[in-house]
């Protein structure tokens, strides 16, 4: 039972994660609409209930492998993807900033001169 679960969220996070790290990028990406079907939910949820209901609280540890490793993977190889991903990488995770921001300068106002 888990290991389909184990399967199922395998296949689903990559599209899930691309679509929250999207969000939060503020780009609209393919993956969005993944989001509004509850397939990554039922792959949460029905482990960690059925979990729970068959073995208790050592249930929920079985449960939480069977999503939280694809998704800890997913969300991993989404943080270090390359940066043409998102078109820039944060600085503060090893990756550089884009060019074009060491050409400008902003003054006192907020205004960016160039």
């Amino acid at each position: 039972f888990f290991l389909f679960f184990f399967f199922w969220n395998t296949m689903i996070c990559s599209p899930t994660v691309r679509a929250c790290s999207g969000i939060f990028h503020r780009e609209c990406n393919n993956s969005i609409p993944m989001l509004f079907c509850p397939h990554w939910l039922v792959g949460i949820l029905v482990p960690l209930f059925a979990g729970y209901a068959s073995y208790g609280k050592d249930g929920l540890i079985i449960a939480g492998f069977s999503f939280g490793l694809p998704y800890a993977v997913g969300i991993y190889r989404e943080c270090n993807s390359d940066s043409t991903a998102h078109g820039h990488r944060n600085a503060s995770v090893g990756g550089t900033a884009p060019a074009n921001l060491s050409s400008q300068s902003q003054t006192p106002g907020g205004d960016v001169e160039i």
